[in-house]
């Protein structure tokens, strides 16, 4: 079985298909022609709990439910009488809100009869894995992308190019739910072909026997649980031109030009299953609307690289280009500039840049649900989990970027090299969603985003709109060394090694909001990523003619729970291995090659951090892969 990271499922059988053709063609000398056509489709079949747990929709088991033993006391634990129904003397006579009339001498056992209490259920899964048999959900998803293209020469110095591109990715999701009218129905024994059945909330329909108070029937699982079906499709059309050539010679080389434009139209859409959509399931609550956006694009650039300096004191090369967009709703220009200096067996560089994003089509019109989210109620201290809609926002704005980088880069003996660079990036108005967490952290009491509870005060939903965040400052180091060797006439070893230092993670999720220092934390209040102060890489590479062999170990520091500061994501190191063999031009095998690997040799899994919940672990953080073996098989012809 696989694990699927985004959605914590086991995934039992999957099967996938995928295929792709290319064609080249010579049309003349200096003009080819380029075409190819990709395809693939994909079918999971995932088990899961029948339903989800409930979200803002309040559930009351009457007392008269069978399943219902909560018998019916006063505040000193005096068991209480009703007047007897009429109509049925052994039950309770209830008003026009279902509550029991009580006795004019509620305590006196021979006043009336005994009832139980009406109980009011508060995030309950109407099915689980416990007391209903598993569903299998049926996801498929269908990619298609072709391209075509022509391309040519003026000259000696100048060619062109144009390019058309189309892709489509369409998904058919499956879910499940509980119909929040059949289990009020099934509450009030009104479920099943005869409408006299009840429905147990409190029962296990795989353990108890049929015609046990405890029992739910195949008709009353049948009836309240949903399949749901939601559809989602993305296109992309694009088509592209650009010009490159050799403008003019300087002494210490050619100066060399690119101009191009572009123009992209993108579509999104979401068709709901009905059922959600009206708002008749428990789990995701009130109806969520149906996607449907539409963009275009249009984009002019130019990058020029200007050879400054060629001669003994060394080389200098200047790179610089610019892209202007304009789409719907914004425009912008962002320029970027590179200088590298090369002598002998040094290089040194440096770079500086702008960048614009405007906001995606999810990201104004979309939406996505996600149930069991764990975190921690501000109000009352204690761990829960909620129902989580992400949601798109038209009034989401651009947001922009600077980098800069600068490094170098040494060769003091022949195959060794050691480099290190610094780097920083500075994001303002960053399109981005708060954690759950962090927005039930954010105006507690009064935000309209945190749904609770009537009856319990408990947080049951929490909405999670896009919205452009005040900023984000990074900056650190990466250092990379590479080092190989000959040990043999024809076999060598290579070793390498590279490391990041996060030297700054600062957070400022509204222009006026304090800055958070996110370095080593989980950032789970607010809307950054885990932040590992290290991270590393090395490696051990050996070939001897067709046989190659890979060692890697992979690190990871850990980070501490915002929401727990006294819990930790414990670092982490993994060792994998790989082994290929090429077989030869004289072998009947001929231009096939094997590899045999093993992932996470030793088996290190991430541990379980209580405040995450069910969660269980920093999940876009530490890899939650057990080990495993892989074997393939490439056949070049």
């Amino acid at each position: 079985a696989r694990m699927t990271w985004k959605s914590y499922a086991q995934v039992w059988e999957e099967t996938r298909y995928s295929g792709r053709a290319a064609i080249k063609y010579q049309l003349t000398p200096d003009i080819t022609l380029t075409g190819s056509v990709g395809t693939s489709n994909a079918t999971s079949l995932i088990p899961t709990a029948a339903t989800g747990p409930v979200s803002q929709t309040v559930f009351v088991v009457p007392g008269i439910n069978p399943g219902n033993t909560f018998r019916a006391v006063n505040s000193l634990g005096q068991p209480l009488y009703a007047v007897p129904n009429p109509s049925n003397p052994s039950q309770p006579l209830l008003d026009s809100k279902g509550n029991a009339v009580l006795t004019s001498t509620p305590t006196n056992p021979a006043s009336g009869v005994p009832f139980n209490e009406n109980v009011t259920l508060v995030q309950f899964r109407p099915f689980g894995s416990t007391n209903g048999p598993l569903l299998i959900r049926h996801d498929t998803t269908r990619n298609l992308r072709t391209d075509a293209g022509i391309e040519g020469k003026i000259n000696h110095d100048w060619s062109w190019n144009f390019h058309w591109t189309y892709s489509d990715q369409y998904m058919v999701g499956q879910g499940q739910d509980a119909v929040i009218s059949a289990v009020n129905a099934g509450l009030n024994g009104q479920l099943g072909p005869n409408h006299n059945e009840w429905y147990n909330p409190f029962g296990n329909s795989v353990l108890a026997a049929p015609g046990s108070p405890q029992y739910n029937t195949p008709d009353i699982y049948n009836d309240i649980v949903y399949l749901v079906n939601n559809t989602y499709e993305a296109t992309l059309l694009s088509l592209d031109g650009v010009i490159t050539g050799k403008l003019a010679k300087l002494p210490a080389g050619s100066l060399g030009l690119a101009v191009g434009a572009q123009r992209r139209t993108e579509t999104l859409d979401q068709i709901l299953d009905r059922g959600q959509a009206a708002g008749l399931l428990a789990q995701v609550g009130p109806g969520v609307p149906e996607i449907s956006g539409r963009a275009s694009t249009m984009a002019l650039f130019a990058e020029t690289s200007v050879p400054l300096m060629k001669s003994d004191a060394g080389r200098l090369d200047l790179s610089a280009s610019g892209r202007y967009e304009k789409d719907n709703w914004n425009s912008s220009f962002t320029p970027k500039g590179a200088l590298d200096y090369k002598k002998n067996w040094l290089d040194l560089h440096a770079s500086y840049g702008t960048a614009f994003q405007t906001p995606s089509l999810y990201q104004r019109f979309g939406n996505s649900f996600a149930g069991g989210v764990p975190i921690v109620d501000p109000v009352t201290g204690l761990a829960t989990q909620a129902v989580t809609t992400t949601i798109g926002s038209a009034q989401a704005q651009p947001q922009k970027s600077k980098s800069l980088d600068a490094g170098f880069t040494v060769e003091p003996v022949k195959n060794f090299s050691f480099g290190v660079d610094y780097w920083s990036f500075d994001f303002t108005g960053l399109i981005t969603t708060l954690t759950a967490q962090a927005q039930v952290n954010t105006s507690v009491g009064s935000n309209p985003n945190v749904y609770r509870n009537p009856t319990s005060g408990l947080i049951t939903s929490v909405y999670l709109p896009y919205f452009n965040a005040g900023s984000v400052k990074t900056n650190g180091l990466d250092i990379d060394v590479t080092y190989r060797v000959r040990i043999g006439a024809n076999e060598h070893l290579k070793f390498t090694g590279s490391t990041t230092e996060l030297l700054k993670y600062d957070v400022r999720t509204l222009p006026t909001s304090p800055v958070y220092n996110g370095i080593a934390t989980d950032n789970s209040n607010n809307f950054g990523y885990p932040m590992p102060k290290w991270r590393g890489f090395g490696g051990i590479a050996w070939d001897r003619g067709a046989h190659a062999l890979n060692v890697n170990a992979r690190y990871i520091s850990g980070v501490i729970v915002s929401t727990a500061p006294a819990q930790s994501a414990k670092p982490q190191t993994k060792i994998d291995a790989q082994y290929s063999y090429q077989f030869g031009r004289s072998s009947f095998l001929s231009g096939l090659r094997v590899n045999v690997g093993v992932l996470n040799i030793f088996n290190q899994l991430p541990n379980v951090i209580p405040a995450k919940g069910g969660q269980g672990y920093v999940h876009n953080l530490q890899d939650s892969l057990p080990r495993s073996a892989h074997v393939t098989l490439t056949y070049s012809f």
